[in-house]
């Protein structure tokens, strides 16, 4: 099951993790200086700081938990940006509905691929969907990314930066998938899945 929502408007723990977009060679000063500076806040910034391949451990004996990880962003999948956001009905499916207001309605659904800083080879995939991506991507609300050509180039932004900055911490929800035709987790799955929550990227340009 996805996390529990956050509300858009949560505001975070001050503690932040900071990662600049992108890496200049000596002599390219003036290029790191207008580079997009990035950092995170988190709901939960005094949980023990976990690698990638610490937090898959951790999550086979603990999970449902919230563990809060440094991790490298190599990807975000589906690879095509325009299909990093769904229509959606009142129920949360994909589909097409109308909201109260007559618009279409939108959420985000993608997933981040997480690399540990210090073994290359150790990877997961963080789901990043719902209200929680909107408390991720704060003032960038989704939408029709077909049909709003400055949200998607402000979100490939944002998405790019993530992808050239060392690091960024992440809280992540681990949890195990409820069994097949049955509610709730299954104690007994040992597959876990991540989900993003409780996260919330900014952006400092210029």
């Amino acid at each position: 099951p996805p996390p529990p929502a956050g509300a858009g408007g949560l505001r975070l723990g001050a503690a932040e993790s900071d990662g600049v977009g992108g890496g200049a060679a000596a002599g390219g000063a003036a290029a790191a200086d207008l580079a997009p500076r990035l950092s995170t806040s988190l709901l939960l910034p005094s949980l023990e700081l976990l690698s990638v391949r610490q937090a898959q451990d951790r999550a086979v004996d603990s999970a449902p938990a919230l563990l809060r990880v440094r991790a490298k962003v190599v990807s975000a999948f589906p690879t095509e940006p325009a299909l990093w956001t769904v229509r959606v009905d009142a129920t949360g499916a994909a589909a097409a509905s109308l909201d109260g207001c007559g618009a279409v309605r939108h959420e985000y659904r993608m997933v981040l691929q997480l690399q540990d800083v210090t073994d290359p080879d150790v990877y997961l995939g963080a789901a990043l969907h719902g209200a929680e991506a909107e408390t991720f991507f704060s003032g960038l609300p989704p939408c029709d990314l077909d049909e709003g050509a400055y949200s998607l180039a402000a979100l490939r932004r944002r998405v790019e930066a993530m992808c050239a900055a060392p690091s960024l911490e992440f809280l992540l929800l681990a949890c195990r998938p409820p069994p097949e035709g049955g509610r709730g987790p299954d104690p007994h799955h040992q597959g876990i899945a991540f989900h993003v929550a409780r996260t919330e990227l900014h952006w400092h340009s210029g």
